[in-house]
C-alpha cells in the first residue's frame, strides 16, 4: 500500500504489511528499464514517525533558519499534514 497526498508531496509512505513504513521520494529521471525510480529516505515503525520525518524533510529544504524559525516551520508543516480530517475529526498519531 502507498500513502500519497499533495500535503506530503514529493514524498510518499510505502507500507509493506509487516509494520514497516518507508518514506520514499520519486526521482525526476527514470531508471535504465524506463520505470519510475524512487529513493528511500528511511524506514519507520509507525505512520506517525514516517510523517514526522516527511515534515522535517519538507522544512529542511531551506538553507538557513534560526532555531525559532525551524521549530515554527516544523510545527506549521505537522499541523498541515495532520489536519487532514476524517468525519469531522482531526487525525492524530
Amino acid at each position: 500500500m502507498k500513502i500519497i497526498d499533495e500535503k506530503i508531496a514529493p514524498y510518499e509512505v510505502h507500507v509493506d504489511g509487516t509494520g514497516n513504513y518507508a518514506v520514499v521520494r520519486e526521482l525526476p529521471n527514470r531508471n535504465k528499464k524506463g520505470e519510475i525510480a524512487h529513493v528511500t529516505e528511511g524506514y519507520y515503525t509507525s505512520v506517525g514517525n514516517a510523517l514526522n520525518k516527511i515534515a522535517k524533510l519538507l522544512v529542511e529544504k531551506e538553507d538557513i533558519l534560526t532555531i525559532k524559525e525551524y521549530m515554527h516551520a516544523i510545527n506549521k508543516v505537522e499541523i498541515n499534514i495532520l489536519n487532514l480530517g476524517y468525519n469531522g475529526q482531526t487525525l492524530t498519531f
